[in-house]
């Protein structure tokens, strides 16, 4: 998150300065996200398992690991003067 930070700060001070302008604070940050499909591309609810394998029951049966891929964007509105 720190270098999403530093990445937008640096891209506002580069629009400002041509247009003469230098930020003077922050008005607002917010940040939002979501998970997007399982690494293979399928959707999680289109997901099925044959259940050919008959693995062991124990209290973990019934969980399987799954890479997720997830998505944050962070907004941050800067409040700019003249300078």
């Amino acid at each position: 998150m720190q270098l999403a930070i530093a990445d937008a700060k640096l891209k506002a001070e580069s629009i400002a300065k041509p247009l003469g302008v230098k930020i003077t604070g922050v008005i607002k940050v917010y940040k939002t996200g979501r998970y997007d499909v399982d690494r293979d591309g399928v959707p999680d609810y289109l997901d099925s398992h044959s259940g050919a394998y008959d693995a062991p029951q124990t209290i973990f049966s019934k969980f399987e690991v799954e890479d997720k891929d997830v998505e944050e964007y962070i907004t941050i509105v800067f409040e700019i003067g003249k300078g």
